[in-house]
């Protein structure tokens, strides 16, 4: 989203720079990664100035693969979210309880290199 945002806005900067068809070109690549950075490269005033259909319908195809705007989940999916995610509580609550009664466990210790 970062990257998205500082293509963004180096696009306000200079619209009508000689760099601006690459620039669209990165950012609507990097933008494929995320789909709500896709959604507000399509949304935003400074991709307008140079539309193009094949990056707007993969830009579409990001957002639509990720559910943005599709609306509520299914009953039979909010439902099985929620098992999962009880299954997860559950599971960590475990190991955690399994940490505190096992103290001999070592525990790796990470150096860093830039020390």
């Amino acid at each position: 989203m970062f990257q998205t945002r500082t293509g963004l806005a180096a696009l306000e900067l200079d619209p009508t720079g000689p760099y601006v068809g690459p620039l669209l070109d990165a950012v609507a690549d990097v933008a494929r990664l995320d789909a709500y950075a896709a959604r507000e490269v399509l949304h935003h005033p400074a991709t307008r100035t140079a539309p193009s259909s094949d990056r707007e319908d993969a830009l579409n195809a990001v957002i639509t693969a990720a559910g943005l705007g599709a609306g509520v989940l299914p009953a039979d999916h909010r439902q099985s979210l929620s098992d999962a995610v009880a299954l997860a509580e559950t599971e960590l609550g475990h190991l955690l309880q399994e940490t505190r009664r096992c103290p001999a466990i070592p525990r790796r210790r990470y150096r860093n290199p830039h020390e």
